[in-house]
């Protein structure tokens, strides 16, 4: 169930939105592909297992959403083990942006000015999502 945040500039109305944590599998390619939940997208998915979890946080940076992975493990887990490893601090990684590897965050704050006009800043629009994507 993919859920997040719509952020809106104060100023021209640009929008855009983040996401929170979501389950992923590897394929024999070794791509990142979206797993599903509660229940997996796709044959492979559930055949697979999860490898790891991605976010789609603010950059600071680039001033845009990016994905980046929260957590990989080592080896595909099929049972409850692979989100147990959310409550370890010690499992999860800073997220950080693919594209400049500046720290992503999960919130923006009145320092986070709008890319698009540099006047506003950006407020919780909605929340959105539900389902499975």
């Amino acid at each position: 169930m993919k859920r997040g945040i719509e952020w809106k500039c104060t100023a021209c109305g640009h929008t855009f939105r983040t996401c929170g944590t979501q389950p992923f599998y590897r394929n024999e390619k070794n791509e990142r592909k979206p797993h599903g939940y509660p229940e997996p997208l796709s044959e492979e998915a559930a055949r697979t297992g999860i490898k790891g979890f991605w976010v789609e946080w603010y950059c600071p940076k680039c001033k845009c959403a990016q994905d980046a992975v929260l957590i990989e493990y080592e080896a595909h887990r099929k049972d409850r083990t692979a989100w147990s490893g959310l409550r370890d601090k010690h499992t999860r990684q800073q997220p950080v942006c693919p594209k400049c590897g500046t720290n992503l965050k999960v919130f923006l704050d009145e320092d986070d000015v709008c890319p698009k006009c540099s006047k506003g800043t950006f407020e919780i629009s909605c929340f959105w999502g539900g389902g499975n994507r």
